[in-house]
């Protein structure tokens, strides 16, 4: 304690006393120097100042997608699967509907007509009373061979129909003629010579040789379809028909130039120089084309030899008049490509006068392919096709309607 007491006794050094109007008197700080001028922009006087869009609104986050459980996915599918199928009974049951109608009503109406009168739908018609029975055929359009009948709707005038119609109809000993109505431009070699084979067929069939064709000429029956008419017995044409045109065709179309300007390049492996004869990337040799001339020579040759022995004209004065000329019907008959120039009426009174007996045409319509399902050998066709038997069979026990 002596210590400290000693201590502060010591001398200190001297601290300035600085009076009190002092202590508080702020120090002067160095000026600045002043600023310089601003200067003003000035906008010029047409100055538009540019809009700027407002910013757009931040939008909402979208909420999270749930995962829709697995049953729900299911149950989706399983409505999805039993509406298609209720649709497929649907169009099903309206097929079975619409043929069990077609096949009643025609029994029906065998019904309810003379048991003595007879109904054949092979024939698709029903004749009446006593009579010869003619088939009435028509072909109209493009002659053509569609590969067979698999289609489910065929044109009952097609030539595919006709032809059918024909077989039948050889097959059939009660029908003693065809009245064929036939309109065409032509078509098909092949096709034509299949359905001029088959009426020559009809008529061959009868070994009394009865049996008559009639051709009954519409607007047009040129090429293909004079090659058919030639089958008949007497061939008819209106006053309008133009018919003739006999001759054989064989086109090809080449684009090789338009395929190298587009950029198109043709690669084809072939076997043979000849493979590709008429291609539409190559072009012909003279040997090629001297070798399809003969192949249509050859069945122009066909053509003229069929021409002469159906209408017993010479092979020269035919061959003098097959350059694919089309000629009128008046013309026709000067120069013996047709027998008459008349009508529907003219060409059924010559049947009758042919068969000489009174005629009952038979005006058969197509049976609609979609009835082949009543006779296929699945289960519903089967069990569709005893269903019918059966009620053919307990009406056929009340009358002479015999289906066949």
């Amino acid at each position: 304690m002596n210590e400290i007491s000693n201590y502060d006794k010591q001398d200190k050094p001297a601290v300035p006393q600085v009076p009190p109007e002092a202590r508080y008197r702020p120090t002067a700080l160095p000026s600045a120097p002043p600023p310089p001028p601003q200067q003003h922009y000035r906008a010029p006087e047409h100055y538009t100042p540019p809009v700027i869009p407002p910013a757009p609104l931040p939008q909402p986050a979208p909420p999270p997608q749930k995962k829709e459980p697995w049953w729900r996915v299911c149950l989706h599918g399983c409505m999805v699967a039993s509406f298609v199928t209720m649709l497929c009974l649907i169009a099903l049951v309206t097929v079975s509907l619409g043929g069990c109608y077609m096949l009643m009503s025609n029994l029906g109406r065998a019904l309810n007509e003379d048991p003595g009168k007879m109904a054949q739908s092979g024939a698709g018609a029903v004749t009446l009373g006593q009579g010869v029975k003619v088939a009435h055929i028509t072909i109209n359009g493009m002659i053509t061979d569609s590969g067979g009948g698999s289609s489910w709707f065929i044109d009952e005038n097609s030539s595919e129909a006709a032809l059918s119609k024909i077989r039948i109809a050889t097959d059939d000993p009660s029908i003693r003629g065809i009245l064929l109505s036939i309109n065409s431009g032509g078509g098909g070699i092949t096709s034509s010579d299949v359905i001029w084979d088959a009426l020559e067929k009809f008529k061959g069939a009868d070994p009394d040789n009865n049996r008559k064709v009639v051709v009954m000429m519409g607007t047009t029956a040129a090429s293909g379809a004079y090659y058919i008419s030639v089958a008949g017995d007497y061939i008819v044409a209106n006053p309008t028909t133009l018919t003739g045109s006999i001759g054989v065709i064989m086109t090809s179309l080449n684009i090789k130039e338009l395929a190298r300007k587009v950029g198109f390049k043709d690669v084809t492996i072939k076997s043979g120089a000849n493979k590709t004869m008429l291609s539409p990337f190559e072009d012909i040799t003279p040997e090629q084309e001297k070798m399809l001339q003969t192949l249509v020579d050859s069945l122009h040759t066909r053509f003229v030899k069929i021409v002469a022995e159906g209408r017993s004209i010479d092979e020269a004065k035919v061959r003098a008049l097959a350059d694919g000329s089309v000629i009128l019907a008046t013309e026709a008959l000067e120069l013996g490509l047709i027998d008459e120039v008349g009508y529907i009426e003219d060409a059924k009174a010559k049947m009758e006068e042919l068969l000489g007996a009174k005629v009952i045409y038979l005006e058969g319509n197509q049976e609609p392919p979609f009835l082949k399902l009543f006779r296929s050998p699945s289960f519903w066709g089967a069990c569709m096709s005893k269903a019918v038997a059966i009620a053919g069979e307990g009406l056929a026990g009340q009358s002479a309607v015999q289906i066949k």
